[in-house]
């Protein structure tokens, strides 16, 4: 993606009451940090613009520091500068050009707002919940499979024993027994899983903002009710 790189040539205008010295190291300290920029070496280049401006605090090397930090995906800071540009005694035409950027990156400090509010950030219930669900939908791939072994138990009793071979009591009953216990393990396996995943789903919406659950008890037992607010 290209990224349209605009760089305010910087006027300096020793104030009344500042040394040429001043003057002439902030001139060279912004055609070093122009030279960094320019190769993508945005620390180095703010690093230099600072001190320059510290010299001699001309408008254009607030646009440059804005630039300079976006481009280094500091969005915070270049909207901080864009604005301290936009309110100084720039051209005009130069502050809207800056302008053009506002709109970017105060797109990106809202989004990084919002990923460290309450509402954005993830709680243990969140992982928690996600690891007991992982778990619960393990268990239940587990339960399947032991339900196909009973099945397939089932299937080999009915091959193994039909009315032309016949198969003896013993034979019988080993399938049967195998058949059994797959049986059993898939209930198990079926039942655990279900309330683990159920579990978890339930810890991840509790996390959300706005999230309450109710308890009410009927015969025999409780419901067990729970909204989120979307």
């Amino acid at each position: 993606m290209r990224s349209l790189v605009v760089v305010v040539v910087v006027a300096f205008a020793a104030p009344a009451v500042a040394q040429p010295a001043d003057t002439s190291r902030a001139r060279s300290l912004y055609v070093e940090g122009d030279t960094h920029f320019r190769l993508a070496e945005y620390d180095q280049a703010i690093v230099l613009f600072k001190e320059a401006y510290r010299l001699d605090p001309a408008p254009g090397l607030l646009f440059n520091l804005a630039q300079a930090y976006r481009l280094k995906g500091d969005c915070r800071q270049a909207l901080w500068f864009y604005e301290k540009f936009a309110h100084s005694e720039a051209d005009p035409a130069a502050v809207a050009n800056a302008d053009v950027h506002l709109a970017s990156v105060r797109a990106c400090v809202a989004k990084l707002d919002a990923a460290g509010s309450p509402a954005g950030r993830r709680t243990w219930k969140s992982w928690v919940g996600i690891g007991v669900g992982v778990a619960g939908a393990a268990g239940a791939i587990g339960g399947g499979l032991f339900a196909r072994d009973a099945a397939d138990q089932a299937h080999q009793r009915e091959l193994a024993c039909n009315d032309v071979d016949g198969c003896t009591a013993a034979q019988a009953r080993a399938f049967d027994d195998a058949g059994h216990a797959a049986r059993g393990r898939a209930i198990g396996l079926f039942a655990v899983g279900g309330l683990a995943l159920a579990g978890g789903v339930t810890l991840y919406l509790l996390d959300r903002p706005g999230a309450r659950v109710t308890i009410a008890p009927v015969e025999h037992g409780a419901t067990v009710a729970f909204a989120v607010g979307l």
